[in-house]
Protein backbone atom coordinates (compact mmCIF):
# COMPACT_ATOMS: atom_id res chain seq x y z
CA UNK A 1 0.00 0.00 0.00
CA UNK A 2 1.60 3.26 -0.86
CA UNK A 3 2.19 5.77 1.39
CA UNK A 4 0.71 9.79 1.74
CA UNK A 5 3.51 12.15 1.31
CA UNK A 6 4.31 13.98 4.15
CA UNK A 7 2.33 17.38 3.32
CA UNK A 8 2.41 19.67 6.74
CA UNK A 9 3.73 23.24 6.28
CA UNK A 10 6.77 23.39 8.67
CA UNK A 11 7.05 27.36 9.60
CA UNK A 12 9.99 29.04 7.91
CA UNK A 13 11.27 32.24 8.58
CA UNK A 14 9.65 34.06 6.58
CA UNK A 15 6.21 32.99 8.73
CA UNK A 16 8.00 34.34 11.89
CA UNK A 17 8.64 37.52 10.70
CA UNK A 18 4.83 37.78 9.35
CA UNK A 19 4.00 36.60 13.32
CA UNK A 20 6.63 39.07 14.88
CA UNK A 21 5.19 41.91 12.44
CA UNK A 22 1.19 41.19 13.65
CA UNK A 23 2.27 40.80 17.03
CA UNK A 24 4.58 43.99 16.94
CA UNK A 25 1.35 45.94 15.00
CA UNK A 26 -1.57 44.92 16.86
CA UNK A 27 0.51 46.23 20.30
CA UNK A 28 1.07 49.42 18.39
CA UNK A 29 -2.77 50.21 17.25
CA UNK A 30 -3.90 49.11 20.97
CA UNK A 31 -1.56 51.36 22.36
CA UNK A 32 -2.61 54.06 20.09
CA UNK A 33 -6.28 52.97 20.37
CA UNK A 34 -6.53 54.02 24.09
CA UNK A 35 -5.48 58.01 22.83
CA UNK A 36 -7.07 57.75 19.98
CA UNK A 37 -10.26 56.92 22.04
CA UNK A 38 -9.95 59.27 24.52
CA UNK A 39 -9.25 62.06 22.41
CA UNK A 40 -12.71 60.67 20.10
CA UNK A 41 -14.77 60.65 23.68
CA UNK A 42 -13.45 64.49 24.48
CA UNK A 43 -14.55 65.58 21.14
CA UNK A 44 -17.83 63.98 21.02
CA UNK A 45 -18.80 65.55 24.97
CA UNK A 46 -17.79 68.54 23.66
CA UNK A 47 -20.42 68.08 20.22
CA UNK A 48 -23.31 67.43 22.71
CA UNK A 49 -23.18 70.15 24.84
CA UNK A 50 -22.17 72.51 21.69
CA UNK A 51 -25.55 70.66 20.06
CA UNK A 52 -27.91 71.48 23.14
CA UNK A 53 -26.21 74.79 24.26
CA UNK A 54 -26.89 76.04 20.22
CA UNK A 55 -30.15 74.48 20.47
CA UNK A 56 -28.62 73.04 17.33
CA UNK A 57 -31.56 69.81 16.33
CA UNK A 58 -35.38 70.11 15.74
CA UNK A 59 -36.73 68.80 19.12
CA UNK A 60 -40.30 68.89 20.10
CA UNK A 61 -41.05 72.28 21.94
CA UNK A 62 -41.14 72.14 25.79
CA UNK A 63 -44.73 71.85 26.88
CA UNK A 64 -46.61 75.56 27.94
CA UNK A 65 -47.10 73.86 30.89
CA UNK A 66 -43.59 72.93 31.77
CA UNK A 67 -41.93 76.29 30.17
CA UNK A 68 -44.15 78.22 32.80
CA UNK A 69 -42.71 76.46 35.48
CA UNK A 70 -39.27 76.93 34.18
CA UNK A 71 -39.87 80.77 34.20
CA UNK A 72 -41.29 81.45 37.51
CA UNK A 73 -38.19 79.13 38.99
CA UNK A 74 -35.86 81.13 37.11
CA UNK A 75 -34.32 78.33 35.05
CA UNK A 76 -33.04 78.50 31.64
CA UNK A 77 -35.96 78.16 28.87
CA UNK A 78 -33.94 76.27 26.51
CA UNK A 79 -34.56 72.10 25.60
CA UNK A 80 -32.20 69.51 27.93
CA UNK A 81 -31.11 72.74 30.15
CA UNK A 82 -32.62 74.18 33.38
CA UNK A 83 -30.11 74.39 35.80
CA UNK A 84 -27.08 73.46 33.13
CA UNK A 85 -26.12 70.52 35.78
CA UNK A 86 -26.77 67.96 33.08
CA UNK A 87 -25.07 69.37 30.46
CA UNK A 88 -22.56 70.83 32.59
CA UNK A 89 -21.55 66.67 33.57
CA UNK A 90 -21.55 65.51 30.00
CA UNK A 91 -18.02 64.42 29.72
CA UNK A 92 -15.53 61.54 28.50
CA UNK A 93 -15.65 58.71 30.69
CA UNK A 94 -12.47 56.06 30.90
CA UNK A 95 -13.99 52.26 30.91
CA UNK A 96 -11.93 50.39 33.53
CA UNK A 97 -11.66 46.60 33.63
CA UNK A 98 -9.30 45.73 37.06
CA UNK A 99 -7.92 49.47 37.33
CA UNK A 100 -7.12 49.53 33.79
CA UNK A 101 -8.62 51.83 30.95
CA UNK A 102 -9.77 49.54 28.30
CA UNK A 103 -12.12 51.59 26.63
CA UNK A 104 -13.57 55.25 26.12
CA UNK A 105 -17.12 56.75 26.57
CA UNK A 106 -19.07 59.59 26.65
CA UNK A 107 -21.90 60.21 28.80
CA UNK A 108 -23.81 62.53 31.22
CA UNK A 109 -21.45 62.10 34.94
CA UNK A 110 -20.63 58.65 36.54
CA UNK A 111 -23.10 55.95 37.29
CA UNK A 112 -24.20 56.97 40.83
CA UNK A 113 -24.00 61.22 39.97
CA UNK A 114 -27.39 62.50 41.06
CA UNK A 115 -28.90 65.38 39.35
CA UNK A 116 -30.13 67.64 42.12
CA UNK A 117 -32.87 69.07 40.40
CA UNK A 118 -34.90 65.42 39.97
CA UNK A 119 -33.30 63.38 42.14
CA UNK A 120 -32.57 61.08 39.51
CA UNK A 121 -29.11 59.27 38.52
CA UNK A 122 -27.84 61.40 36.00
CA UNK A 123 -27.20 58.78 33.53
CA UNK A 124 -30.61 57.86 34.04
CA UNK A 125 -32.07 61.35 33.34
CA UNK A 126 -29.76 61.11 29.98
CA UNK A 127 -31.80 58.13 28.83
CA UNK A 128 -35.06 59.76 29.32
CA UNK A 129 -33.90 62.70 27.17
CA UNK A 130 -32.66 60.55 24.78
CA UNK A 131 -35.76 58.07 24.69
CA UNK A 132 -38.79 60.28 26.08
CA UNK A 133 -41.17 58.44 28.28
CA UNK A 134 -44.56 58.71 28.70
CA UNK A 135 -45.37 62.38 29.76
CA UNK A 136 -41.88 63.37 27.65
CA UNK A 137 -41.15 63.28 23.90
CA UNK A 138 -37.75 62.01 22.67
CA UNK A 139 -35.08 64.08 22.22
CA UNK A 140 -32.36 62.55 21.14
CA UNK A 141 -28.79 64.05 21.43
CA UNK A 142 -26.32 61.17 21.90
CA UNK A 143 -27.15 58.68 18.61
CA UNK A 144 -26.99 61.65 16.41
CA UNK A 145 -23.93 63.62 18.08
CA UNK A 146 -22.27 59.67 17.56
CA UNK A 147 -23.66 58.99 14.33
CA UNK A 148 -22.33 62.75 12.96
CA UNK A 149 -18.91 62.31 14.54
CA UNK A 150 -18.24 58.70 13.14
CA UNK A 151 -19.35 60.19 9.85
CA UNK A 152 -17.27 63.16 9.52
CA UNK A 153 -13.89 61.41 11.57
CA UNK A 154 -14.40 58.10 12.09
CA UNK A 155 -12.89 56.60 8.99
CA UNK A 156 -10.35 59.25 9.07
CA UNK A 157 -9.39 58.51 12.69
CA UNK A 158 -9.14 54.74 11.69
CA UNK A 159 -7.03 55.48 8.45
CA UNK A 160 -4.61 57.65 11.05
CA UNK A 161 -4.23 54.75 13.11
CA UNK A 162 -3.37 51.78 10.65
CA UNK A 163 -0.80 54.63 9.04
CA UNK A 164 0.93 55.20 12.51
CA UNK A 165 1.42 51.50 13.40
CA UNK A 166 2.58 50.38 10.00
CA UNK A 167 4.78 53.11 9.90
CA UNK A 168 6.04 52.73 13.52
CA UNK A 169 5.77 48.57 13.37
CA UNK A 170 8.94 48.79 10.49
Amino acid sequence: MPTKPDISVQPGPGFRKVRNFVSIFRNQVENMAEDEMEEAAKEVATMVRSIIYRQAYKWKPLSKRYLAWKKRKGLDHRILIATKSYIQSIRAIPRRRDEEVVSWGVGPGHHNEIHKPSGLRLHTLGRMLEFGTKKMPARPHWRPAWSAYVRSKGRKLLTRMIKKALKSSR
